[in-house]
C-alpha cells in the first residue's frame, strides 16, 4: 500500500468521437506481369508474348460495421493528439483518458463544449491473393490511411474532492457514502501515464520494461510481468494498491511455428522460479519506466504518492490447543512447528469410524498394476489403523475391474455401479473405492452416480500413486478423506468455543456456523446456470461437521436465490442433529466483490432471516462476513526483524492486521492462518457486513484462526475459515453434476482443444438430488 494525499477538485469532461468524416488511402498499383510462355505444336517451339492481369477477389473494406467508437487503442491516439495540437483549446492542460470517453483535468479549458477535429494516419498492411493460370504469389500492399475525427467535449461535471476528505475523516458521519465518481477519477489519473507504456489487461498493466522482457513459457505463448493497480480508503487515508502480476500472451509468430510449439508443449511451470514480488513491487513504485510515478500526471493534478510501502504493526496468534484421539483416550497437542503442521504418527484422529462394508472397482490399468490392489487394500488398512479408523480388510465384495472405456459410456457406468449396490444387498456399501488408470472427464459421471442413484460416498485415486513403494503420506491422506466422508473429525479444539469465548457461547447455547459460495460457468459458456452451495455446521460445541445445500440458479447470477429454502433445511437438520436451535448464526460468504457488498447483505440478510421465520419465534442473533481471498493486499515482513520472516518473503501462520490498511470505519481484517510454502503467502481478508452478536475484533480473529485449524482434511491450518472452504468445495461438486449432464444433454460441449456454445437454456437445469444416505455426510470433501 502507498498513500497519497487528495487533490484539489478536477473537471470531468465527457469526449464523443463521431464516425470518420474523411478516408484517404493511396491508389493500389495495378498488379501486371508479362511473361514469356513455350507451347508445343508439331514439334515446334513457338514463343508467344502475352501480357496475364491478375485477377483479385474482392477483399472485405474493413473490419466490419461499427457503432462509430473506434478501439481503445485508436481513442488513444486521437486522445495524445489532441493534446498536442490543441493546448490552447485545453487550457494547458494534459488531461486523463479512461479509454472510452471520459477525460479528467485538472483544470477548465476555455469553453464548455469545444468541437475539434483530429486527423489521424494509422498505418495499415494489405495482404492480396493474387491468383492466375500460370502461378499463385502473395503480394503485400502498404496502405497508408488518414482518418479525420470529430471530437465533441463538453463539461459534464466538476467533482469536489472535500466529500472524499469528510468520508476518510474519523469525525466524520458514518453514513456518509463513499464518492465513487471521485475516486474511479483518481484513479484514471494514476493510471494515465501507464496506460500509455503498458497493455492493459482488467485491472493490470503489463510491460516488457519490468525485467524479464517477455519469457517464453512454451506452446506458443510468452509470460509478460504486469502490476495491478487501484485506490482503496484506509484508516491512513487514501492508499494506492500495488501487486505484481504475469499473465501469457500468445507470441507474435507465423501459424505453423505456433502449431508446433503448441504441439511441442512439455515444459514444467510448476518447476520456474517464482518471482521476487516485494522487489518487483518496489520497482514499480520507483517509476522508472513504468509504474504510477513514472510521468507528470500526478504532479499535472497536484497528487503526492509515496513511494515507499506502507509501514504497519500485526500481531501473531498464538495456535490454538487440538484435540487427538489414542486408542478410546483423548490426547492433547499444541502445533509447536514452525509452519503450524502436526503429525499423527504417535495419536489417533479425534474420532474414527469403522467401516465393515466396502467395495473397490477399477478402471483401465496394466495387469501389473491391478494386480497391485490386494497390497493397496492390506496397507491401506493398516494405516487406517494406525490413524483410528477401522476399514475391514477384506471387502464386502471381490475387486471388480473394467477397462477405462466403461468411464465414456454413462449408461453403462451407470448399470456396473447399481450392480455392485444389488450385489451389496440388504447391507448397504458405506463406502466405495475407485481407482483409475488416469484423470478422465467420466470421474464426474462416477460421482453424480454414487452420490445420486448409488447412494454411497467414494473415494478415487490414480494407479500412479499405487505404483512400487506406498507412500505413507498419500495413504494417510486418503484415510482422512474416507473418514471425514463417512462421518469421523480429524481434529477437535481442546478448549471448547464456550470456555474460549464465554462472554459469546454457551455449553447450552448453540452456535450454528454457515459457509456459501456460488461457482459460475468457464468465461466462454454464456448459457449454464451458476451453482449455490451453502453449508453448515451440525455439532456443538466442537463445529467440525459440516452438511451441505447445492441448488442451480440463472446464468452468473451471484445473489444465492433459494437460500432462505437452504438455511431454513440446514436449521432443521441441526435440531434433528442438537436437538435444540441455535441462539446464534455466524455467516460466511464467500466470492464477492466490494461493489456486491449492499446488495448482498440486503437480499441475503433477509433470506438468512426468512428462513429462520420456519420455526415459531425464533429470531437468532446473526453475524454475516464477507470472505475475500481474490484481492491485492500482500504482507511482507520488516526487513529489519529477522524474527519475524520465515520462508523467503513471508509471514507466519497467524498474522492478523486490522488497522492502517483496512476500512476506515467497518469492521474488517486481514488474517494469514496458513503457512506459505511458494510465493507470497495471500491474507484473507474477513469483512463484517452485520453483526448482531457484537463480537470485539479480538474475538472474531481469535475464532476464526482456531476453527481453521478443523479442516478435515489435512493436519495444519488452511488459508480460508473451514465453512467457507467447504461451501466451496460443495459448490464444485455440484457444477461437475451441472457440466457432466448438460454435456450427455447437448447443452454445451466442452473438450480439452474446443468449446462449443449452445442456444440459450429456456430455464435454469435443476441439480440432481442426493441420496438420502449422502445427504447428511461430508461427500464433498
Amino acid at each position: 500500500m502507498n498513500h497519497l494525499s487528495p487533490p484539489p477538485p478536477l473537471a470531468s469532461s465527457s469526449v464523443t468521437q463521431s464516425p470518420p468524416l474523411l478516408t484517404v488511402s493511396q491508389a493500389s498499383e495495378a498488379f501486371q506481369k508479362k511473361l514469356s510462355l513455350h507451347t508445343r505444336q508439331n514439334d515446334d517451339v513457338m514463343p508467344i508474348s502475352m501480357t496475364v492481369t491478375s485477377t483479385v477477389v474482392a477483399k472485405r473494406p474493413d473490419s466490419g460495421g461499427q457503432d462509430g467508437a473506434p478501439s481503445k487503442e485508436v481513442a488513444r491516439m486521437i486522445k495524445r493528439q489532441l493534446v498536442q495540437e490543441n493546448q490552447d483549446f485545453l487550457s494547458g492542460a494534459h488531461p486523463a483518458f479512461d479509454g472510452r470517453k471520459n477525460l479528467y483535468s485538472s483544470v477548465e479549458f476555455q469553453e464548455e463544449k469545444l468541437e475539434i477535429f483530429v486527423n489521424l494516419p494509422i498505418p495499415t498492411t494489405s495482404k492480396s491473393f493474387l491468383h492466375s493460370e500460370v502461378n499463385n504469389e502473395l503480394v503485400e500492399e502498404k496502405l497508408q490511411k488518414s482518418k479525420l475525427f470529430q471530437v465533441n467535449i463538453k463539461l459534464v461535471s466538476k467533482l469536489d474532492g472535500n466529500e472524499l476528505v469528510s468520508y476518510l475523516s474519523k469525525d466524520g458521519e458514518s453514513s456518509v457514502p463513499l464518492p465513487q465518481d471521485y475516486l474511479h477519477a483518481l484513479d484514471v489519473v494514476l493510471r494515465e501515464d501507464s496506460a500509455e507504456k503498458c497493455i492493459p489487461v482488467g485491472r493490470s498493466l503489463y510491460s516488457s520494461s519490468m525485467g524479464g522482457g517477455t519469457t517464453d513459457i512454451g506452446g506458443g505463448a510468452v509470460g509478460l510481468r504486469g502490476f495491478f493497480q487501484s485506490l482503496r480508503p484506509t484508516q491512513l487515508g487514501l492508499a494506492l494498491n500495488v501487486d505484481f502480476s504475469v499473465t501469457a500472451f500468445h507470441e507474435s509468430i507465423g501459424v505453423i511455428p505456433y502449431l508446433e510449439k503448441r504441439l511441442d508443449f512439455l515444459h514444467d511451470l510448476s518447476q520456474r522460479k517464482t518471482a521476487n514480488s516485494e522487489a518487483i513491487i518496489n520497482g514499480v513504485m520507483g517509476g522508472k519506466s513504468v509504474g504510477p510515478t513514472s510521468g507528470d500526471n500526478g504532479k499535472e493534478f497536484n497528487l503526492q504518492i509515496s513511494r515507499a510501502m506502507t509501514q504497519l504493526s500485526g500481531r501473531v496468534l498464538q495456535p490454538p490447543k487440538l484435540k487427538l484421539g489414542n486408542g478410546g483416550q483423548v490426547t492433547e497437542l499444541i502445533p509447536s512447528r514452525q509452519d503450524r503442521q502436526w503429525n499423527l504418527l504417535e495419536s489417533h484422529v479425534f474420532e474414527g469410524t469403522r467401516i465393515h462394508r466396502w467395495a473397490l472397482i477399477s478402471f483401465g490399468g496394466t495387469p501389473d498394476q491391478r494386480s497391485s490392489i490386494p497390497r493397496f487394500i492390506n496397507q491401506l488398512s493398516q494405516r487406517c489403523e494406525q490413524l483410528g479408523i477401522y476399514l475391514s480388510r477384506n471387502p464386502s465384495l471381490s475387486s471388480q475391474f473394467e477397462p477405462i472405456q466403461v468411464l465414456n459410456n454413462v449408461s453403462l457406468l451407470e448399470s456396473k455401479l447399481k450392480k455392485i449396490h444389488r450385489a451389496a444387498g440388504s447391507n448397504k456399501l458405506q463406502l466405495l473405492i475407485c481407482v483409475t488408470e488416469r484423470k478422465h472427464r467420466g470421474y464426474a459421471d462416477f460421482k453424480r452416480i454414487s452420490e445420486t442413484s448409488i447412494g454411497v460416498v467414494s473415494q478415487c485415486c490414480l494407479y500412479g500413486n499405487l505404483a512400487n513403494k506406498l507412500s505413507s503420506q498419500f495413504l494417510a491422506n486418503l484415510a482422512l478423506k474416507i473418514n471425514a466422508k463417512v462421518g469421523g473429525s480429524t481434529v477437535a479444539l481442546y478448549n471448547s468455543l464456550p470456555s474460549q469465548l464465554p462472554g459469546l457461547f454457551g455449553p447450552d447455547e448453540p452456535a450454528i456456523f454457515f459457509g456459501a459460495d456460488v461457482t459460475h460457468p468457464h468465461p466462454l459458456d454464456d448459457f449454464s446456470p451458476s451453482v449455490a452451495a451453502v453449508v453448515a455446521s451440525m455439532n456443538w460445541p466442537a463445529a467440525n461437521k459440516y452438511i451441505s445445500r447445492i441448488r442451480s440458479q440463472t446464468h452468473r447470477q451471484e445473489i444465492i436465490q433459494d437460500l432462505k429454502e437452504m438455511v431454513g433445511e440446514l436449521l432443521e437438520d441441526f435440531y434433528q442433529a442438537v436437538h435444540i436451535l441455535p441462539k446464534r448464526i455466524i455467516f460466511f460468504r464467500d466470492g464477492v466483490s466490494e461493489t456486491q457488498f449492499k446488495k448482498v447483505l440486503q437480499e441475503e440478510l433477509q433470506a438468512i432471516k426468512a428462513g429462520c421465520l420456519r420455526f415459531p419465534e425464533y429470531r437468532p442473533t446473526i453475524t454475516f462476513a464477507v470472505v475475500q481471498k481474490r484481492h491485492h493486499t500482500r504482507l511482507f515482513p520488516n526487513e529489519t526483524d529477522r524474527a519475524f520472516r520465515h520462508s523467503d518473503e513471508n509471514i507466519p501462520p497467524g498474522t492478523v492486521v486490522d488497522s492502517v490498511v483496512t476500512h476506515p470505519k467497518e469492521f474488517d481484517f486481514y488474517l494469514c492462518s496458513h503457512w506459505g510454502t511458494k510465493g507470497t503467502s495471500r491474507p484473507t481478508h474477513y469483512h463484517v457486513l452485520w453483526d448482531e452478536n457484537e463480537f470485539s475484533s479480538d474475538e472474531l480473529q481469535k475464532l476464526v484462526y482456531n476453527l481453521c485449524y478443523t479442516f478435515a482434511k489435512c493436519t495444519k491450518p488452511v488459508s480460508l475459515i473451514p465453512p467457507a472452504y467447504y461451501a466451496h468445495l460443495a459448490a464444485y461438486r455440484g457444477r461437475l453434476y451441472l457440466d457432466r449432464s448438460s454435456d450427455s444433454s447437448g447443452i454445451i460441449r466442452t473438450t480439452t482443444s474446443s468449446i462449443s456454445r449452445a442456444s440459450p437454456l429456456l430455464k435454469t437445469t435443476p441439480l440432481p438430488k442426493l441420496s438420502e444416505n449422502v445427504k447428511k455426510t461430508m461427500f464433498y470433501c
